[in-house]
């Protein structure tokens, strides 16, 4: 887990999206709709961060 989370904050220019989510790794865009639509990391879950409180399971 540790690797993991410094393989996504390390610095480094490029992550590989593809490898981490290939890893079990969820990407979770929280802006707008019409921002993801704009363009997102293939495979990333869109929720926005008004709506995560709501999506949350207790």
């Amino acid at each position: 887990m540790i690797g993991l989370i410094k393989k996504i904050f390390a610095g480094s220019p490029k992550t590989d999206f593809a490898s981490l989510i290939a890893e079990g790794a969820l990407i979770l865009d929280v802006r707008t709709r019409n921002e993801y639509a704009g363009g997102h990391i293939k495979n990333s879950v869109n929720i926005p961060l008004n709506d995560l409180p709501n999506q949350l399971k207790n």
